[in-house]
């Protein structure tokens, strides 16, 4: 009788253990799959805006001129802030501006030089204002 118990026990334990364990793997999976997919979409985040220069300090500070919105000052030597700013670049040119964000922070920035003439740029007057 008591061999019966424990066979019975056995083939009981062995056919649910297996299920006990899936489950929590496929729980495991998904979380992970969240956890992946929701740092690929802050990595994701970049703002693309156009304008032009109003000033440039080199080493020091660049100020974009938006249209229709307040101007964008970068500050170069920053440290939290990785700039990376196209060579001959000079004021009034009209640039593209890319910043990346990374859980809502901007990490870096980008301007370079654009000649899209179907992009409507910053104020074209180079002169202050």
């Amino acid at each position: 009788m008591k061999r019966l118990w424990f066979a019975v026990l056995g083939i009981a334990l062995s056919v649910s253990s297996p299920a006990f364990g899936q489950a929590s793997t496929s729980k495991d999976q998904s979380s992970s799959q969240d956890t992946k997919e929701r740092a690929r979409n802050a990595v994701k985040d970049t703002d693309l805006t156009y304008g032009r220069i109003k000033e440039l300090t080199p080493a020091q500070k660049v100020v974009i001129d938006v249209d229709n919105a307040p101007d964008k000052t970068f500050d170069l030597a920053s440290k939290d802030v990785t700039v990376h700013l196209a060579s001959g670049l000079k004021v009034g040119d009209p640039v593209q501006v890319r910043e990346h964000e990374v859980a809502g922070k901007t990490k870096s920035v980008t301007i370079s030089k654009n000649t899209n003439p179907n992009v409507k740029h910053g104020d074209k007057d180079t002169k202050a204002k």
